[in-house]
């Protein structure tokens, strides 16, 4: 029995050494006492495994205002906005069904967090049977992200604390998330010059208020989660630091960029247009490059009234610009094809691919 626990601890700490000593993603902190950054820095996501399949990208939280938490909020490319279960920042008798208790007032602060009565709601989910809404109030603080070992730190910014969600079709409770503390949302559409919002659809992402100086802009970029957890892997959460906080024009050099498109609104679009074949068809859809989906891409399919599965053994061909993704659907590569208004690339897809949020120039990069 010791024989076997010895094998199983040098596997771990050859893991540990593999994640450590990474050449492409070597941990720089930031030491700017006024939490500006003018280098990219680099902070760990946890990537959980199951199955030897990438299950969940996590991003921690270590402080909200001036209280210290340990939460994991679901990093999560197909939304924009940090949302969190009120549950876990705000105290129990403080939440009900109908709302944060304010007692009257329009604005009240706890611990450094400011909570506002402004009300709204955000949806999730591209299944209608599966799709859940969340209904919350307007908050704002800073927010320091990452773990204890490296992170950043924003200044005062909004974000929804949710005191309720429901499925949709069964209007039955529904969690913020299965099992983390909220999504952070790292899409970021909407365009303001300053950091107020006064609905959910204005929040941005929580890396686009962060301070940034010199030839740094605002944006993230992702490496591949194979370049760090790969082959028989067992299952677990393992700290990764695949993440890069601020960017350069000199990072995007050799990505394939893809330009958002500006909408009637003003805001830009999270999805890229994308010709895609599957069984001999070619389909025209809008394609969201997505973390927060852990399981199977779905396909919109126009000619489709309900969702249906696509064959094992099918060949699926997305070609965007001068990019293209091909793999053939099998149980790591599982795809539905449905009704509905865009496509959704999900977690497997970043397996194998660099992914860079330019928010400053509104380009979607990847590798």
């Amino acid at each position: 029995m010791p024989h076997f626990k010895n094998i199983a601890i040098i596997f771990s700490l050859t893991l540990l050494l593999l994640i450590s000593t990474k050449t492409n993603s070597t941990p720089v902190k930031n030491e700017d006492p006024n939490n500006t950054l003018n280098h990219p820095v680099t902070i760990n996501l946890l990537v959980k495994k199951k199955n030897n399949t990438s299950k969940r990208l996590i991003l921690p939280i270590v402080q909200i205002g001036s209280k210290r938490f340990k939460l994991n909020t679901t990093f999560d490319t197909g939304s924009q906005g940090l949302v969190l279960n009120a549950s876990r920042v705000l105290p129990a008798e403080m939440i009900t069904q109908d709302g944060i208790t304010m007692n009257g007032q329009s604005s009240i602060t706890i611990n450094g967090i400011r909570i506002t009565d402004i009300q709204d709601s955000c949806a999730y989910g591209a299944i209608k049977e599966k799709k859940r809404r969340y209904f919350g109030q307007i908050a704002y603080a800073t927010v320091t992200l990452g773990d204890e070992s490296n992170n950043v730190t924003t200044r005062e910014m909004p974000f929804l604390l949710v005191y309720k969600g429901i499925v949709i079709f069964t209007q039955q409770p529904a969690k913020v998330d299965p099992v983390n503390d909220g999504i952070c949302g790292v899409l970021s559409s909407y365009v303001s010059n300053d950091d107020n919002a006064t609905s959910r659809k204005q929040l941005k992402s929580p890396f686009d208020y962060v301070s940034y100086s010199g030839d740094l802009h605002a944006g993230i970029e992702l490496d591949p989660i194979n370049d760090y957890i790969y082959g028989n892997v067992k299952d677990g959460m393992y700290p990764v630091p695949m993440l890069k906080i601020g960017i350069t024009d000199r990072m995007e050099s050799g990505l394939h960029i893809y330009e958002q498109k500006r909408l009637k609104n003003g805001s830009y679009s999270s999805t890229a247009t994308t010709d895609v074949q599957c069984n001999g068809l070619a389909i025209k859809t809008n394609v969201l490059f997505d973390t927060g989906t852990p399981g199977c891409t779905y396909l919109y399919n126009p000619a489709f009234t309900s969702v249906s599965d696509v064959q094992p053994g099918t060949e699926m061909q997305f070609n965007l610009k001068d990019f293209s993704y091909k793999y053939y659907v099998d149980a790591r590569h599982k795809t539905v094809s449905g009704p509905g208004n865009r496509t959704i690339l999900p977690l497997v897809f970043f397996n194998d691919h660099h992914y860079l949020l330019d928010y400053q120039n509104h380009l979607i990069c990847f590798l």
